[in-house]
């Protein structure tokens, strides 16, 4: 169905290996016996069930009774209306009475699917009788990289849907896989797109979606100018104005191709915006609970700017609302952070896009920041031998306690999406500054403490903030640290460490110096990265 076990190497080596050993000329004198034979790894078959998997797996599936007509294992297969037997082969009858006549009309179509194939006449292979596994991986072999190696249908829609083809739900394969090869960078691998987007079309549907969404509505010029985030702010909504007056809550959580199809019917097709309006509420009125959106200031010409993140909730049963008289349509969310300025440096100018972890290298990271923690599997991954965990009294050895990173089944309240990052990151910073300190005492969840560090120097309180900018991880952490450096008072030095996974830009480090010039006691921001495991301090200090 795709190529997901070898390397890009490996499957152009078996593709060129297949051509070198079944050539047209070679498959025109094609007889049953060295098209299906038990035991013999060398049959036409063979090569596609088994011997060219590095270029898609069709294997497992329907087992032989693809082929049309196959050579028999055993007389202990079972009966079917389907199919008929002699001693040697079995074959399904809707082709012929005999197994010979059965493999002369296999043959004369698999034939047909090479000409078409070598000739670029995709369309005509559609119609051709033959099982689709098999018919789209010999198109797909002798097409010189013009069709896709993914043979299953239902793949194939769902990948044409997700770049947005119209008719992804009934038009002919062969014109989805032209659509979706269009897709491909110039500079990409041809089997590194197709497993790639094999694997987001096999992505499970429930889960998390992350999605930005546009908080600009067109002014009296038609400009995109006209800011409606501090009504979606003070809604505790997201919105989009388009087609505004049509209510649209019986198509929440329908399929795309449906939302089309009443669009189409019901919607003039000379309303303003008309194209972009109906992309736009595809995806808008499939958002559900526990989504996580980006809101955007700006997001042309590699600008993208985010300014809040927002996670959606159900009032009444339901995220949809209608009937606001400015915003029009109505999703329901809580804010986790608002009035940022994270630059991304990314274009995403679309009123609404969905952002696939992994889809484009460094892009999901990059918009979601800390929110993009929830999707990375690695990071649950704790099980790394660094410590021996103890439960002894503050006096006693380390004690790093994990906080809880399972998924809520409930997204209420901003805070639980947000204590969920936060645990996240505290699980893996401890762990680094146990790495970095392998001689100091460590322990967390102390006295309502995240983490704390003692050696021969000093005292250290750390405070993890899960927040997308420096500032606002200060800002929250300073109350904190301070009454924790009073109420826990220590004879040795005390450090007070804010811990985030913003770089702070130069305003922010203005903020740090001023602080740590005024507040009169050691303070620092620790900018950890936990896909590098490291971390850097502001203002930059020794370690101690």
């Amino acid at each position: 169905m795709s190529i997901v076990l070898a390397s890009p190497e490996v499957s152009h080596n078996k593709l060129n290996q297949f051509l070198e050993r079944w050539p047209k000329e070679i498959v025109s004198q094609l007889t049953l016996e060295n098209y299906s034979q038990v035991k013999d790894k060398d049959t036409f078959t063979y090569w596609l069930e088994y011997g060219s998997e590095d270029i898609g797996v069709i294997s497992g599936i329907l087992s032989s009774t693809k082929y049309g007509v196959w050579s028999r294992k055993s007389d202990n297969e079972g009966i079917s209306s389907l199919y008929n037997a002699n001693e040697q082969y079995k074959w399904a009858v809707k082709y012929g009475d005999n197994p010979d006549a059965v493999f002369q009309r296999i043959k004369s179509m698999i034939l047909d699917i090479i000409d078409h194939s070598i000739a670029g006449r995709f369309q005509l292979i559609d119609a051709i009788d033959l099982n689709s596994l098999v018919k789209w991986k010999i198109a797909f072999i002798y097409s010189g990289y013009r069709l896709l190696p993914i043979y299953k249908r239902d793949v194939i829609r769902n990948l044409a849907k997700h770049f947005e083809h119209p008719d992804y739900a009934f038009a002919p394969l062969s014109i989805l896989h032209q659509f979706i090869l269009s897709k491909k960078g110039n500079e990409e691998d041809f089997f590194d797109f197709s497993s790639g987007y094999y694997q987001i079309a096999n992505l499970p549907k429930e889960g998390i979606n992350y999605y930005i969404i546009g908080s600009k509505y067109e002014d009296q010029d038609n400009d995109d100018t006209y800011d409606v985030f501090p009504e979606m702010l003070a809604k505790s909504a997201i919105s989009t104005g388009f087609f505004g007056q049509y209510n649209l809550s019986h198509l929440v959580g329908e399929e795309h191709s449906k939302i089309d199809k009443w669009v189409k019917k019901n919607i003039p097709v000379e309303t303003p915006k008309y194209v972009s309006s109906l992309r736009t509420l595809k995806f808008f009125l499939n958002l559900k609970k526990g989504d996580i959106i980006a809101i955007k200031s700006h997001g042309r010409f590699n600008k993208l700017t985010i300014i809040a993140y927002a996670v959606v909730k159900e009032i009444n049963g339901s995220v949809y609302s209608y009937g606001d008289g400015n915003l029009g349509h109505l999703v329901h969310v809580d804010f986790l952070e608002s009035g940022l300025n994270v630059k991304a440096g990314l274009t995403y100018a679309e009123t609404i896009h969905h952002i696939i972890p992994g889809e484009r290298e460094g892009h999901f990271e990059k918009i979601f920041g800390t929110y993009s923690l929830m999707d990375s599997a690695e990071v649950f991954d704790d099980d790394e031998g660094y410590l021996e965990h103890s439960t002894e009294a503050d006096g006693g050895a380390d004690d790093i306690r994990d906080k809880n990173i399972t998924p809520f089944p409930r997204l209420t309240k901003e805070s639980q999406l947000v204590m969920q990052v936060h645990n996240i990151i505290q699980n893996k910073f401890a762990r680094f500054l146990k790495l970095r300190y392998p001689n100091d005492q460590i322990k967390t969840e102390r006295s309502r403490i995240d983490i704390w560090r003692k050696n021969e120097v000093g005292f250290y309180i750390y405070e993890i903030k899960p927040y997308n900018n420096a500032f606002s991880c200060i800002r929250e952490a300073l109350g904190q640290l301070t009454d924790y450096a009073f109420s826990k008072a220590s004879k040795k030095i005390t450090y007070l460490i804010v811990v985030g996974v913003a770089i702070p830009n130069q305003k922010e480090l203005g903020y740090i110096d001023f602080l740590v010039s005024n507040l009169g006691i050691d303070f620092t921001y620790e900018c950890y990265s936990m896909v590098e495991n490291k971390s850097v301090s502001y203002p930059l200090v020794v370690k101690k």
